[in-house]
Protein backbone atom coordinates (compact mmCIF):
# COMPACT_ATOMS: atom_id res chain seq x y z
CA UNK A 1 0.00 0.00 0.00
CA UNK A 2 1.20 3.50 -0.87
CA UNK A 3 2.10 5.87 1.92
CA UNK A 4 0.18 9.16 1.32
CA UNK A 5 2.59 11.12 3.49
CA UNK A 6 5.61 10.13 1.36
CA UNK A 7 3.72 10.96 -1.84
CA UNK A 8 2.82 14.43 -0.52
CA UNK A 9 6.39 15.01 0.70
CA UNK A 10 7.80 14.06 -2.69
CA UNK A 11 5.39 16.39 -4.49
CA UNK A 12 6.22 19.31 -2.18
CA UNK A 13 9.96 18.69 -2.59
CA UNK A 14 9.62 18.71 -6.37
CA UNK A 15 7.53 21.88 -6.27
CA UNK A 16 10.06 23.70 -4.07
CA UNK A 17 12.92 22.58 -6.31
CA UNK A 18 11.16 23.85 -9.44
CA UNK A 19 10.29 27.19 -7.80
CA UNK A 20 13.83 27.73 -6.53
CA UNK A 21 15.31 27.02 -9.97
CA UNK A 22 12.90 29.50 -11.56
CA UNK A 23 13.77 32.25 -9.09
CA UNK A 24 17.52 31.69 -9.53
CA UNK A 25 17.40 31.79 -13.32
CA UNK A 26 15.28 34.94 -13.28
CA UNK A 27 17.69 36.75 -10.97
CA UNK A 28 20.63 35.89 -13.22
CA UNK A 29 18.99 37.03 -16.43
CA UNK A 30 17.01 40.07 -15.36
CA UNK A 31 18.12 43.14 -13.44
CA UNK A 32 15.72 44.51 -10.87
CA UNK A 33 14.85 47.69 -12.76
CA UNK A 34 11.35 49.17 -12.44
CA UNK A 35 9.83 49.74 -14.90
CA UNK A 36 11.62 47.12 -16.92
CA UNK A 37 13.24 48.74 -19.99
CA UNK A 38 12.46 48.10 -23.64
CA UNK A 39 16.03 46.83 -24.08
CA UNK A 40 18.65 45.82 -21.53
CA UNK A 41 22.08 44.41 -22.26
CA UNK A 42 24.83 43.65 -19.79
CA UNK A 43 28.41 44.37 -20.74
CA UNK A 44 31.43 42.96 -19.00
CA UNK A 45 33.19 44.98 -16.37
CA UNK A 46 32.14 47.75 -14.05
CA UNK A 47 32.50 51.50 -13.70
CA UNK A 48 34.26 52.74 -10.58
CA UNK A 49 32.84 55.98 -9.18
CA UNK A 50 35.40 57.83 -7.07
CA UNK A 51 35.72 61.39 -5.77
CA UNK A 52 37.66 62.35 -8.94
CA UNK A 53 34.88 61.13 -11.26
CA UNK A 54 33.96 64.02 -13.54
CA UNK A 55 30.54 65.18 -14.67
CA UNK A 56 30.35 66.32 -18.29
CA UNK A 57 27.34 68.14 -19.74
CA UNK A 58 27.23 67.78 -23.52
CA UNK A 59 25.85 70.61 -25.75
CA UNK A 60 22.10 70.98 -25.26
CA UNK A 61 22.33 69.45 -21.80
CA UNK A 62 21.74 72.79 -20.06
CA UNK A 63 18.03 71.84 -19.94
CA UNK A 64 18.95 69.17 -17.38
CA UNK A 65 20.14 71.51 -14.59
CA UNK A 66 17.68 70.16 -11.99
CA UNK A 67 18.56 66.57 -12.84
CA UNK A 68 22.28 67.44 -12.70
CA UNK A 69 21.75 68.83 -9.20
CA UNK A 70 19.85 65.70 -8.13
CA UNK A 71 22.65 63.41 -9.40
CA UNK A 72 25.38 65.50 -7.74
CA UNK A 73 23.53 65.58 -4.43
CA UNK A 74 23.08 61.82 -4.40
CA UNK A 75 26.73 61.03 -5.22
CA UNK A 76 28.13 63.75 -2.94
CA UNK A 77 26.14 62.44 0.01
CA UNK A 78 28.29 59.29 -0.20
CA UNK A 79 31.64 60.50 -1.60
CA UNK A 80 31.80 64.02 -0.16
CA UNK A 81 31.17 67.59 -1.31
CA UNK A 82 34.16 67.78 -3.65
CA UNK A 83 33.13 64.82 -5.80
CA UNK A 84 31.49 64.86 -9.23
CA UNK A 85 33.01 68.12 -10.41
CA UNK A 86 31.94 69.60 -13.75
CA UNK A 87 34.55 69.25 -16.50
CA UNK A 88 34.53 70.08 -20.18
CA UNK A 89 36.54 67.12 -21.49
CA UNK A 90 38.01 64.07 -19.82
CA UNK A 91 39.20 60.78 -21.30
CA UNK A 92 38.12 58.44 -18.53
CA UNK A 93 36.09 58.13 -15.36
CA UNK A 94 33.25 60.46 -16.27
CA UNK A 95 29.47 60.57 -16.10
CA UNK A 96 28.13 62.31 -19.21
CA UNK A 97 24.68 63.91 -19.43
CA UNK A 98 23.67 64.25 -23.06
CA UNK A 99 20.75 65.81 -24.92
CA UNK A 100 19.50 63.44 -27.67
CA UNK A 101 16.88 64.93 -30.00
CA UNK A 102 16.24 61.53 -31.64
CA UNK A 103 14.57 60.14 -28.50
CA UNK A 104 10.87 60.54 -27.81
CA UNK A 105 9.61 62.52 -24.80
CA UNK A 106 10.37 60.80 -21.48
CA UNK A 107 12.54 58.16 -23.19
CA UNK A 108 16.19 57.72 -22.30
CA UNK A 109 19.28 55.63 -22.85
CA UNK A 110 21.90 54.70 -20.32
CA UNK A 111 25.19 53.16 -21.46
CA UNK A 112 28.18 52.30 -19.30
CA UNK A 113 31.62 50.83 -19.74
CA UNK A 114 34.67 50.85 -17.45
CA UNK A 115 35.67 54.36 -18.71
CA UNK A 116 32.39 56.32 -18.58
CA UNK A 117 28.61 56.37 -18.19
CA UNK A 118 26.49 58.19 -20.77
CA UNK A 119 22.96 59.19 -19.77
CA UNK A 120 20.92 60.55 -22.71
CA UNK A 121 17.42 62.03 -22.92
CA UNK A 122 15.41 64.54 -24.92
CA UNK A 123 13.65 66.28 -22.06
CA UNK A 124 14.07 66.75 -18.29
CA UNK A 125 11.50 64.05 -17.50
CA UNK A 126 13.47 61.52 -19.54
CA UNK A 127 16.71 62.54 -17.81
CA UNK A 128 15.04 62.23 -14.41
CA UNK A 129 13.79 58.73 -15.26
CA UNK A 130 17.27 57.80 -16.51
CA UNK A 131 18.89 58.96 -13.27
CA UNK A 132 16.27 57.05 -11.27
CA UNK A 133 17.15 53.90 -13.24
CA UNK A 134 20.83 54.60 -12.64
CA UNK A 135 20.09 54.85 -8.89
CA UNK A 136 18.51 51.39 -8.97
CA UNK A 137 21.82 49.98 -10.23
CA UNK A 138 23.85 51.52 -7.39
CA UNK A 139 24.71 49.65 -4.21
CA UNK A 140 22.27 50.22 -1.34
CA UNK A 141 25.06 51.59 0.89
CA UNK A 142 25.11 54.83 -1.10
CA UNK A 143 21.87 55.94 0.55
CA UNK A 144 22.97 55.48 4.13
CA UNK A 145 26.75 55.57 4.36
CA UNK A 146 29.94 57.32 3.44
CA UNK A 147 32.77 55.91 1.38
CA UNK A 148 35.59 56.57 -1.02
CA UNK A 149 34.27 54.71 -4.06
CA UNK A 150 31.66 52.31 -5.39
CA UNK A 151 31.16 50.23 -8.49
CA UNK A 152 28.28 50.00 -10.92
CA UNK A 153 27.89 47.18 -13.44
CA UNK A 154 28.09 48.16 -17.11
CA UNK A 155 24.55 47.90 -18.47
CA UNK A 156 23.08 49.29 -21.63
CA UNK A 157 19.50 50.42 -21.03
CA UNK A 158 17.10 51.68 -23.69
CA UNK A 159 13.79 52.87 -22.24
CA UNK A 160 10.87 53.90 -24.39
CA UNK A 161 7.43 54.49 -22.98
CA UNK A 162 4.41 53.29 -24.88
CA UNK A 163 2.04 55.94 -26.17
Amino acid sequence: MKNPFLSLTAKLTCLLLILSLGVRSQSLTRNNIIPYPAALESASGSFNIISQTALIIKPGGFVFSNEEYFLKRMIRSYLGDKSLVLKIVIKKNAIILKYDHSLTLEAYTLAANPRYIIISAKDPAGMFFAIETYCQLLPAAIESGKGSDFFISCPSVNMKFRA
